[in-house]
């Protein structure tokens, strides 16, 4: 049986190549996360509440010029308890924008 221990922040970021944020829409609302690095309504994939916890796939920012904002590619845990990687503004996670 293998030895096994909890990572620390530090080497679970290693693990996923991602840096872990937490949403913070400043309001009751919740963010969105989409499936493209865009606005529009077709490509909404999920919404997620203040606090919850998302890893960067890299913090490189793709800019919408249609919406003049900034997105990064994100992991999360949806309400299923499913992993799915999506994007989301890079000013709701605390990223510049």
């Amino acid at each position: 049986m293998a030895d096994m221990r909890e990572l620390n922040l530090e080497q679970m970021e290693m693990a996923t190549g991602g840096v872990l944020r937490q949403v913070n829409t400043g309001c009751s609302d919740k963010a969105q996360v989409r499936s493209s690095p865009t606005t529009g309504e077709r490509n909404r994939q999920d919404s997620l509440v203040n606090g919850t916890m998302v890893d960067t796939v890299d913090d490189t920012l793709h800019f919408d010029d249609v919406s003049g904002r900034n997105f990064v590619k994100i992991r999360y845990t949806d309400k299923y308890n499913k992993q799915k990687e999506g994007w989301i503004a890079a000013s709701m996670i605390g990223m510049k924008h």
